[in-house]
């Protein structure tokens, strides 16, 4: 009984994943002058939970703060 459990729990995470990978994707596409902490985000880990801008309750995304973030100023 704990292994469709697991499952389930492995099939959330990468659904709250691909869902912030669209996000940015979508981002770097109409926002690209103004790249913030979505640009950190790496495809290849195994949870979000640990991007920057990302809340997570248990292992669940339960919000995105993309406020105060400034970006690296190229050259400085």
């Amino acid at each position: 009984m704990f292994r469709p459990q697991l499952v389930g729990f492995v099939l959330l995470v990468f659904s709250d994943k691909d869902a912030l990978i669209d996000l940015k994707q979508f981002l770097q596409r109409n926002n690209a002058a103004h790249q913030g902490k979505y640009d950190q985000w790496t495809e290849g880990d195994a949870s979000p939970c640990s991007w920057s801008g990302i809340v997570c309750t248990g292992c669940r995304v339960t919000g995105i703060d993309l406020s105060n973030f400034t970006p690296q100023t190229q050259g400085m």
